[in-house]
């Protein structure tokens, strides 16, 4: 896989957790496509959240910061960078 590639995310969120910049986004879980994930993605890891709130976009950083440590958070290889809309 090239890890260059982009996804097109549409939507996206950047949120600073413990002085760590996280981009957070939602896309298909990879070989579920019929399943949605939260990614958060910093320059170091990846992290993917299955279970998370339809109103995600609409939670503070904290909040944010405390699903993407919840225990069915996953850690992952970030191979991708999101194209994305981003929150200011």
């Amino acid at each position: 896989m090239n890890s260059s590639r982009k996804l097109d995310i549409e939507i996206a969120r950047n949120i600073v957790s413990d002085g760590c910049a996280w981009t957070v986004y939602e896309r298909p879980v990879p070989y579920r496509p019929s399943q949605r994930a939260l990614v958060f993605m910093s320059d170091r890891v990846a992290r993917r959240v299955t279970r998370y709130p339809a109103n995600w976009f609409d939670l503070s950083d904290d909040a944010l910061a405390e699903l993407s440590n919840a225990p069915n958070a996953r850690q992952v290889t970030p191979r991708e960078t999101p194209t994305s809309r981003t929150s200011p």
